[in-house]
This record gives C-alpha cells, structure tokens and sequence, in this order.
C-alpha cells in the first residue's frame, strides 16, 4: 500500500483492548521444553489440506511426525473436538483461551500453532471425504456416508450444490491464509 492510499477499515474485533488481550494469551505461555517435530507434523497437514494423494513415506520411521509422545492423537483429538463442538460466533474467542490455558500452554507458538492447524485439517479432511463418499448425484450414495450425513444433519448441504461449491471456495480461502501465516513463522 502506498502512503497515499487510504487504509481499509479497521474490523470491530480490534477495536477491543488489544493490550489485555496480548497480555491475557502471554500469561497462558508456559513452555516446557518439549520437542515436537513441528516440520513434518505441518508437512503431513499441508499434504492434508492440499489433498495431496502421494505416499507418505517421506514422513521419518512411520512416526507421522510425531516425534515424541507428548502430541500424541489425543492432543490434536481435544483441540479438534474443541473446535467443532464449540467455535461457532461469541464462543470462539473463548475456546481459543481455554485452548491456550489447558491444552497447549506447555507447547512453543511454532507447536502451538501446528498442533491448532493439524486439528482443523482433522475437522475438515472428515467434511472433506464425507463429501466425496457422498454424491448427492449418486442415485447409490456410499451407505455410511449417507448415514453419516443424516445422524450430523448435513442433508441440505450436500444436496445443494451451489452451496456446497460456495463453501468449499470459502473453506480453500480460509486454508490458503492459514497456510500463509503458518509458513511466515518459524515453522518454515
């Protein structure tokens, strides 16, 4: 942007106090050392979102990245859980906290954010695959899908194209600025 560009808007959420909340997410940092192989964790997920097919055997000793014990499934299982169950409009600021102060404050940032990115590739390779298993153009949909779809309620969604086309654009949007900022870090 050049100087005599005017600036866009500032949104609403940063008009909040944007000191306490920095410093609210500084408190909850308590790093304690422990190593996670934040490269080929965040490799897997990129192959994830990317829905890149290949073989993983570039990933070390079939460890998927999970170099030592402490982001083991069940860490990537709470924040997805987390984040499906109850980001949805006021609660996400909430969540992020509780995310913050009970799951990850032992993680460093670089593990932190992996770790949060690797729970939203989980949220969203299962949307994903449920949507290729189920076709709504299909007059034989894939039994399981199609119960699946019913039991989470996603009938309309999957049956309007449109709307599904819609949301994907929106979902690859959202991926592409998540891959943006987890590669500016330190994660590179």
């Amino acid at each position: 942007m050049t100087p005599d560009q005017p600036s866009a808007p500032t949104p609403n959420y940063l008009h909040s106090d944007d000191d306490a909340i920095i410093k609210k997410v500084l408190e909850t940092h308590k790093p304690d050392h422990r190593k996670v192989d934040v490269y080929h964790l965040f490799n897997i997920v990129a192959k994830i979102l990317a829905h890149d097919e290949g073989s993983s055997a570039d990933v070390p000793n079939g460890t998927y990245g999970f170099g030592m014990p402490e982001v083991a499934a069940d860490i990537i299982n709470k924040v997805s859980c987390e984040m499906a169950c109850k980001c949805s409009g006021k609660d996400a600021n909430r969540v992020t906290m509780v995310l913050l102060e009970t799951v990850l404050p032992n993680y460093s940032w670089d593990a932190k954010l992996v770790i949060t990115v690797a729970s939203f590739a989980v949220i969203y390779s299962e949307f994903y695959l449920l949507t290729q298993f189920y076709n709504a153009s299909n007059p034989n949909p894939n039994p399981v899908a199609k119960n699946i779809v019913l039991l989470k309620q996603l009938q309309g969604i999957m049956e309007d194209a449109s709307l599904l086309q819609h949301l994907f654009g929106a979902i690859t949007e959202l991926i592409k600025a998540i891959m943006t900022v987890t590669k500016s870090s330190p994660v590179k």
